[in-house]
């Protein structure tokens, strides 16, 4: 099904990356398993111990904090090696089903493109180079570039300010339901849902949001599936 989103007034495209282009499983697998299981071997205790220890800290260090995406900081906090094991998570990385045909899309149709992520740089130059999707994106942009959590309008007034995007004809793609809501309430026109963040999880689909499963709801029934991106090589 294809929902109904005129591209001929969208000149911007904001993509967040995990849980939207790509697959929240990796990360659900990285923060309630792989980390637990090394902090519980560096610590000498049972993996219940651990995980009760660190989903406090989760609490604590949550996303509307900026810290939440430093790697850095986790590995100052935690001292199990925190990058190693992120490094580790390679293999778990995946696009959510028909991404890549959505960026060609975006490509093909001239839109501006930029990827703004909560992760640091090492997370999102991981991600980047294993998914090959930086040959689709104009620029990348994390939270610690503004020194703002995508949940504050301080954020997308930066972000704002420094690629002079047009709110009325700009869409935004995000899979946490906060920052939808306070990127609407900024005045983004288009704000696109993503309620499968995780493709072992069940749909969540907020009232009053534009929702979308796959982004190829968002192409055109008549384009041409085969059109290869300008950009590609």
């Amino acid at each position: 099904m294809n929902k109904e989103l005129d591209w001929r007034k969208i000149d911007t495209v904001l993509l967040d990356m995990d849980g939207t282009l790509i697959d929240q499983h990796h990360e659900d697998v990285f923060w309630e398993d792989i980390l637990p299981e090394a902090y519980a071997k560096k610590n000498k205790m049972t993996l219940e111990e651990a995980r009760k220890f660190l989903f406090r800290l989760y609490e604590t260090k949550g996303p509307k904090n900026i810290e939440w995406g430093s790697s850095r900081m986790w590995e100052k906090e935690l001292n199990v090696g925190f990058r190693t094991l992120r490094r580790r998570m390679k293999p778990y990385i995946k696009l959510h089903p028909h991404t890549l045909k959505f960026l060609r899309f975006l490509n093909d149709n001239g839109k501006k493109v930029y990827l703004v992520s909560a992760a640091d740089r090492l997370d999102v130059d991981i991600e980047v180079a294993h998914t090959k999707i930086g040959r689709y994106i104009d620029s990348i942009f994390t939270t610690f570039d503004f020194g703002a959590t995508k949940h504050y309008a301080i954020f997308w007034k930066r972000l704002r300010r420094k690629i002079r995007f047009n709110p009325e004809r700009t869409m935004l793609a995000e899979d946490n339901e906060n920052i939808a809501r306070v990127a609407t309430k900024f005045g983004i026109k288009y704000v696109v849902f993503k309620s499968i963040a995780s493709s072992k999880k069940p749909p969540h689909a907020p009232e009053g949001l534009f929702c979308v499963r796959h982004f190829d709801e968002l192409l055109p029934a008549n384009r041409d599936t085969k059109l290869k991106s300008r950009r590609a090589k």
